[in-house]
């Protein structure tokens, strides 16, 4: 703290007076300046020594006789009276105020403030915590809030509301991929061309229209189909599968090696569905050349789990809360429907064997462009009507349908839907299964298929030969549009 002294005092005589000053002076010395300087005594004692202004050169001196003044217990040493000072004072300039640190000495003046009606501040209330004093300036740490306890308001789910529904999930959306193409039986090598396995390689095996990627070999377009898959907006694959290489349950040891290798390929789409987000299961084909007894269907759900389902089970489609593994159109299937480790399913056409209804094509009647052969009447056979969700929430839909090359050259029928895109049988499909899953009734959706270039079910960018002006990538474009509209 810095104390403030003043006076009033004559200018012409303050050097000489102050010259005069000393510590060591006399009382009675003192005493005869006051009376020179007319220092009034009317004054409070401590009022008068608050308004004493000195320089720094005279504070030592004044100091003296400033303490005896303020700590003196009488006023005998100071004159009775002196009358004349105030008018003499008052005629005199004020003097510059300085302010003076006190000295480290016994002289040194200390003038407490002026008495105040304020009250100081409390003192700071004591912490539990001492937190010792950090380089930098921290934020202090809010106590913590003590919440008043207030009676647990249960919560109410939305379906207890008798005017709003839950919202359904939205389906699951998976895309058939062949992984047969390309296998050349003179090299015994995936080459790819045309001419190599399924791209036109026999009568039966004639493809209608051509790849964007041109006669590819499925181990080389695997990588780029799952990327394109999922861009589609697919959350999952569903691998056609040729089993092991044993085409035969009644003699295991002749291996079939174009199925085998396509077995290699399935399971490198396992490996490499997870990079792409896709979820992955199996649709096992009617490959088999026999009748499927209770033993064959336990080894083909063995030989699944143990080399896909088991090693991938992150990455397997789950369906009713186990693994799904589904069979094609298999008449030969007379096995049980289910185990204890994977829902299984038949989807196809056969009106025995699917169950529970897991048609793969259906479409009103006005779809149909042609139909011969055998098939006199589709509906027969339960290709017409729209497509409808199973009684556990499956679906499967189709871009458009053409085996009329077939025909001629093995096959006993043939029908044609919408073969050129000019009916919108694909935007069809589709509002069946919007409107199926904003009902909540569907869960699954099949699409037939990412890449089939013989029965022109394919949404795989490519040309169409009774389409060459459709844009190549078009369905797959549609396609993201319709599964954004999707709830």
């Amino acid at each position: 703290m810095h104390s403030y002294i003043s006076l009033d005092y004559v200018k012409s005589s303050r050097n000489a007076n102050l010259n005069r000053f000393s510590v060591s002076r006399k009382r009675e010395e003192l005493k005869q300046f006051i009376r020179d300087a007319e220092i009034t005594l009317k004054k409070p004692k401590a009022r008068l020594a608050r308004e004493i202004i000195v320089d720094l050169a005279v504070f030592a001196t004044v100091g003296v006789l400033a303490n005896n003044i303020i700590s003196s217990e009488n006023s005998s040493m100071l004159p009775e009276n002196t009358p004349s000072a105030i008018t003499h004072l008052q005629a005199l300039p004020n003097l510059p105020r300085i302010t003076i640190p006190p000295a480290p000495t016994e002289s040194t003046i200390i003038i407490p403030p002026a008495p105040s009606t304020t009250q100081p501040p409390p003192p700071p209330a004591p912490t539990t915590t001492q937190v010792a004093a950090a380089p930098t300036t921290l934020a202090p740490t809010p106590p913590p809030t003590v919440a008043p306890v207030v009676p647990a308001v249960p919560q109410v789910p939305i379906a207890a509301s008798p005017n709003i529904a839950p919202k359904p999930a939205r389906p699951d959306i998976c895309e058939i991929l062949f992984v047969w193409y390309g296998w050349n039986p003179q090299t015994q090598t995936w080459t790819g061309g045309l001419h190599t396995s399924h791209w036109s390689d026999s009568p039966l095996g004639i493809v209608n229209g051509q790849p964007s990627a041109g006669y590819y070999s499925s181990p080389a377009a695997v990588p780029s189909q799952l990327q394109q898959i999922a861009s589609s907006g697919a959350d999952c694959v569903m691998v056609d599968w040729l089993g092991s290489g044993v085409d035969n349950f009644r003699t295991p040891n002749a291996v079939n090696a174009f199925d085998a290798n396509v077995n290699q390929v399935a399971w490198e789409v396992f490996a490499a569905a997870k990079a792409d987000n896709l979820k992955v299961t199996i649709l096992v084909d009617s490959y088999y050349k026999n009748d499927l007894t209770s033993g064959d269907f336990n080894n083909i759900v063995t030989y699944v789990q143990d080399h896909f389902y088991g090693p991938f089970a992150s990455e397997v489609l789950q369906f009713d809360g186990k693994p799904l593994l589904t069979f094609f159109n298999s008449a030969h299937l007379n096995a049980p429907q289910s185990n204890n480790l994977d829902t299984i399913r038949v989807i196809g056409n056969n009106n025995i064997a699917i169950s529970p209804g897991w048609w793969w094509l259906r479409t009103p009647t006005q779809y149909f462009n042609a139909f011969g052969g055998s098939i006199s009447d589709p509906c027969v056979y339960g290709y017409c009507g729209a497509p409808v969700p199973s009684p556990d929430g499956e679906i499967t839909i189709s871009p458009s349908y053409n085996d009329l090359a077939l025909y001629p050259v093995g096959r006993s029928s043939f029908m044609q839907i919408d073969p050129n895109y000019s009916k919108n049988f694909w935007g069809e499909q589709w509002s069946q299964v919007i409107a199926g899953a904003a009902a909540g009734n569907v869960k699954l959706v099949v699409i037939d298929s990412w890449n089939e270039w013989h029965e022109l079910t394919r949404i795989e960018p490519g040309v169409n030969n009774n389409a060459p002006n459709v844009a190549p990538n078009s369905l797959v474009t549609s396609m993201q549009q319709y599964v954004s509209q999707t709830p």
